[in-house]
């Protein structure tokens, strides 16, 4: 989210930073080492959140808990392991049981 306020910092530069230049930044909050999905491939609703798992080639609706959404990524902290396989995109074709052939993103057709 982009906000617009004054901030006082202070720069270890004398006289490289002069009175009206402008500079932007990027304040970070929290971070975290957990898995990152990109937002087409989860499911949020007033249940939950939800993503579509490829497991032997069929795929299953799983719970997750989601944490920080940044950008179009969010972060899953429960109900993944590193590895599983997620449909990313076209979800919304995608039920479970459904017998389906994963592409990885690198291999996939750009649009």
């Amino acid at each position: 989210v982009t906000r617009l306020g004054d901030v006082f910092i202070s720069i270890d530069a004398p006289g490289r930073a002069r009175p009206g230049m402008y500079a932007s930044a990027e304040i970070i909050v929290e971070e975290a080492e957990n898995l990152a999905l990109p937002m087409t491939a989860v499911n949020i609703d007033r249940q939950g959140s939800t993503v579509r798992r490829v497991k032997d080639g069929t795929v299953e609706i799983v719970t997750v808990r989601t944490g920080i959404q940044d950008g179009d990524t969010i972060e899953i902290v429960d109900g993944l392991a590193e590895g599983d396989q997620v449909v990313a995109k076209a979800g919304a074709y995608v039920r479970a049981g459904d017998r389906i052939n994963p592409v990885p993103a690198a291999e996939a057709p750009l649009n």
